[in-house]
């Protein structure tokens, strides 16, 4: 079993799609996509910048779709199977 990974940002439907067929093309049999990062705002909503929240909202939201969406319906399904697996923490939020 080989694992392979690939550090993408996943608000840019074209850098999600190359990795999905980079998937396909190197994986025998299953897919497996797992994300980890998220974007956390904390602080009173009325102090909230409007750009911070539509990047909060695009990481876990948007990056969550289209990750779903490029490697659940043409990657897994011509595979055979493959998980996805969302996880999300406030670690998540912190660079090591």
């Amino acid at each position: 079993m080989q694992i392979r990974y690939a550090v993408a940002d996943v608000t840019k439907r074209q850098v999600v799609h190359a990795v999905a067929v980079a998937t396909e093309a190197t994986s025998a049999r299953r897919a497996v996509s797992v994300r980890r990062r998220i974007a956390l705002h904390l602080g009173p909503i009325v102090l909230s910048d409007v750009d911070a929240f539509r990047a909060t909202v695009d990481l876990n939201i948007t990056g969550t779709f289209l990750a779903i969406r490029h490697f659940l319906a043409p990657v897994m399904a011509r595979t055979g199977g493959g998980s996805i697996i969302g996880m999300s923490s406030i670690a998540g939020a912190i660079d090591a």
